[in-house]
């Protein structure tokens, strides 16, 4: 017999908990080697030791019992569609109350009571201060508390509760809820948690946030793929269509193979072979002795991805009884396509996921629909909102991402970014291009990743041409000095006289006219990048950069490569992992990593030797570009290592890298003040430094997202978003623009809100979408370079 309460429309509560509980469960015994690495690391009194089976016990408690509150009569009313009271249908507090005294029978442990209300009480919300759950507030709700007690249908209830009374072994009743509603709460309900958080502060540690947070993952994906997925057979399916481990040896040998083919005579190919080879040789040779981060530190153009691919795939093999996922992190939006096509031409696209924000679900899944309907089951059943949850829940064995969604799932209070974390345990997590990292995070960086390996059970593969020491322990798996000797590719020139944009094209005008060569000129901003692009005659050209909607970015990247044009005029977008080859690459001063990226454009494969050239661009007042982005401490240093030298070779400046990284003294404050926060629980507070505070990249100025009708086709795309924001259905709205997202965004640029020239949009009442039509076009935009502006030495990229 059923309760007739329900969880959900047309799902009764005690099959959402019990269901929520069963997948919770198979989560849990995925990552039970880190959960207890944690506890043997937590520091408690014998009395209220933690140990596994107490966590099991805890979690079963926090799943059975997170929507208990969904019984009341208030919510009961809500779900059949009756106007009712915010106040009295909520429901996370009624369950975390409750579920905190039944604790208190069952688990008789202080730390793990308080965590079972905690975590229950934000399951529809983001994580707050644990120490703000101060007694006088939860006194101050017991009136509510006790009015929505009363509304519960007893004869239901009794059925809900002899149901759950399967799995949790002990009968809760109504009665039982008035008692516990009677007591009063005091300063005991959170001293001993108070008490781990000041050991915690002292010894900086990571244990209890971690521990905290993958419960809360646990609970919030366990209760989200309940309610959208419901059919736990098709979820079944799908992780089943998703597991390649039968198949591990067969990709691994088909980079092997495909590697060996490129074993030419030509030089690049031969260094790209040797490089694989030494690689997988020296992981074969470190395995097993601890140290779980590993380097891959190679000169540009030899080839990382496949070889960081290669690594994970080995390390795979080996703890596949593990169920790991390699998830393969990018700093750029704009190259983890490159990256998507590269590893698909080795594995099966099925086992491979895309995430970012602009992923399109539609494409995502395509391969996991193709499956489904061979098997001839559950076709019907995947729906966009399924879709759509397993895509963003990172089901996939074999997930690209960027460092954003990454590091934001690691340092977060945030409910949706937390509920990927259980997916980072016994995995094999990829960083490419680390150096792209701000440097006042590499402490607070090493710290996370040294916890991820040796606490929660993973590995951690760094890639770089550039190792920027973040890492104190770190096995290298690649010697980058046996190829550097044998560079050759192009010549630094150097020239740190300030040169206005007019000296620039003084310079180079003559030569560009006359000879053959293709060039690339990188630019700090979009206004010197402009300007230069603007005064150059030559017509074989093109222009790069975030004021050109993607959709042309991306056409003009492929053209390049295609080799349509001899002059290319970019920002610094073009840095890293897009892969492109120039004779001569101009770049105004940066750090010397960034120049470094820049120079991999340069002769990347070897074909006839090149030259990159460095200046220090400065426009009317005297002002270098490169302070309008770039830290004064990392310019500083380039030019205190550069000055020295006007000509040298690429062996040399890989030299002059190395010394910039050992010499760089870059403050770690602020990674000091997040890793406190961390170790105190502070995720949610006015200090500037609470964990929700957190942004691995710094937006300085409010931006604007501007859609640019510059076509037909983006007329069309405009008329769909309107058609969808007209929709009353707020989840139909949001269901019809994730359809389009995609293609969409493929029109919208991004500029700070202090443009002088802002769209007309702006000016209508509630607006934050800017809007260029096709007939304001001239005014706006230029469909060569973009975005017109005139203050934009600010826009930089």
């Amino acid at each position: 017999m059923k309760s007739g309460l329900f969880s959900h429309p047309n799902k009764y509560l005690e099959d959402h908990s019990i269901n929520t509980l069963i997948i919770a469960e198979k989560k849990f015994n995925r990552i039970k080697k880190p959960i207890e690495n944690i506890i043997k690391n937590i520091q408690t009194k014998n009395d209220y030791a933690l140990n596994l089976e107490k966590i099991e016990k805890a979690i079963k408690i926090i799943c059975l019992l997170h929507d208990l509150g969904k019984s009341t009569n208030y919510f009961q009313q809500y779900l059949h569609g009756n106007k009712v009271e915010q106040k009295c249908k909520e429901h996370s507090f009624f369950s975390a109350y409750f579920a905190y005294f039944i604790a208190k029978e069952l688990i008789n442990n202080p730390l793990l009571e308080f965590l079972i209300y905690f975590v229950i009480k934000h399951h529809h919300s983001n994580l707050s201060d644990p120490l703000d759950e101060e007694p006088t507030k939860i006194e101050n709700k017991k009136e509510l508390l006790k009015k929505q007690l009363e509304s519960i249908d007893q004869s239901k209830f009794e059925i809900l509760c002899l149901e759950l009374q399967k799995y949790l072994d002990f009968r809760i009743t109504k009665e039982k809820l008035k008692e516990y509603a009677n007591i009063k709460i005091d300063h005991s309900f959170r001293i001993f948690f108070r008490k781990l958080v000041d050991e915690n502060k002292k010894n900086s540690s990571f244990d209890l946030y971690f521990l905290l947070n993958l419960i809360f993952s646990i609970l919030i994906e366990s209760d989200k793929t309940e309610a959208i997925i419901s059919d736990i057979n098709l979820l079944e399916e799908v992780s089943s269509i998703y597991d390649f481990s039968k198949s591990i040896q067969d990709f691994s040998q088909v980079i092997d193979k495909h590697i060996e083919k490129i074993k030419k005579n030509d030089k690049i190919n031969k260094m790209r072979y040797e490089a694989y080879r030494e690689t997988i040789e020296k992981l074969m040779q470190v395995w097993g002795n601890g140290n779980r981060i590993l380097c891959v530190n190679l000169p540009t153009g030899l080839g990382k991805t496949l070889i960081n691919f290669s690594v994970a795939l080995k390390i795979y093999d080996k703890i596949k009884f593990k169920k790991p996922k390699i998830i393969y992190c990018l700093p750029f939006l704009s190259i983890i396509d490159q990256s998507f096509n590269t590893i698909s031409q080795i594995i099966d696209p099925q086992f491979v996921l895309k995430y970012h924000s602009l992923t399109e679900l539609s494409k995502s899944f395509e391969e996991i629909k193709k499956k489904l309907e061979e098997k001839g089951n559950y076709t019907d059943l995947l729906n966009f909102d399924q879709e759509k949850f397993l895509i963003e829940d990172w089901e996939s064995n074999i997930v690209i991402t960027t460092f954003v969604q990454l590091f934001h799932t690691l340092v977060s209070n945030s409910n949706a970014s937390i509920k990927k974390l259980n997916k980072l345990c016994n995995s094999i997590i990829i960083l490419d291009e680390i150096q792209a990292i701000d440097p006042k995070y590499w402490k607070l960086i090493e710290k996370t990743i040294n916890f991820l390996t040796e606490t929660l059970d993973s590995y951690c593969i760094v890639s770089t041409a550039t190792y920027p020491y973040i890492f104190e322990k770190v096995e290298f798996l690649s010697k980058p000095q046996l190829y550097i000797q044998n560079l050759d590719r192009f010549e630094v020139e150097i020239d740190l006289e300030p040169k206005t944009i007019e000296n620039l094209l003084q310079i180079f005008e003559e030569q560009i006219n006359n000879d053959n060569k293709t060039y690339l000129f990188i630019f700090n901003t979009i206004k010197s990048a402009k300007k230069f692009y603007q005064m150059i005659k030559n017509t074989d050209k093109t222009f790069l950069a975030t004021s050109v909607i993607p959709k042309h970015r991306m056409q003009r990247i492929n053209e390049i490569k295609q080799k349509k044009y001899r002059i290319v005029v970019s920002t610094q977008l073009i840095e890293a992992g897009v892969d492109i080859d120039f004779d001569v690459v101009v770049r105004d001063l940066a750090p010397l990593d960034s120049l470094n990226q820049s120079a991999g454009r340069c002769n990347r494969n070897f074909t006839k030797k090149g030259v990159f050239k460095i200046f220090k661009l400065v426009n009317e007042k005297n002002v270098k570009y490169s302070s309008y982005i770039y830290s004064s401490t990392l310019l500083s240093k380039t030019e205190e290592i550069l000055k020295k030298y006007k000509i040298i070779n690429e062996k040399k400046f890989y030299e002059l890298l190395e010394q910039y990284y050992q010499e760089l003294k870059v403050s770690q404050n602020k990674s000091d003040e997040f890793i406190q926060s961390i170790s105190q629980l502070k995720y949610y507070s006015n200090d500037d430094n609470s964990i929700s505070k957190f942004k691995l990249i710094d937006q300085e100025y409010p931006e604007i997202m501007i859609f640019i009708q510059v076509d037909k086709q983006a007329q069309e795309i405009w008329q769909k978003y309107q058609k969808a924001l007209s929709l009353k259905n707020v989840f139909e709205r949001k269901k019809e623009f994730e359809k389009m997202k995609s293609e969409f965004f493929e029109h919208v640029i991004s500029l700070p809100y202090r443009i002088k020239n802002l769209p007309p949009f702006l000016n209508k009442e509630n607006s934050s979408m800017g809007f260029i039509s096709i007939d304001d076009l001239p005014h706006y935009y230029d469909i060569e370079t973009g975005y017109i502006t005139e203050n934009d030495d600010f826009l930089i990229i």
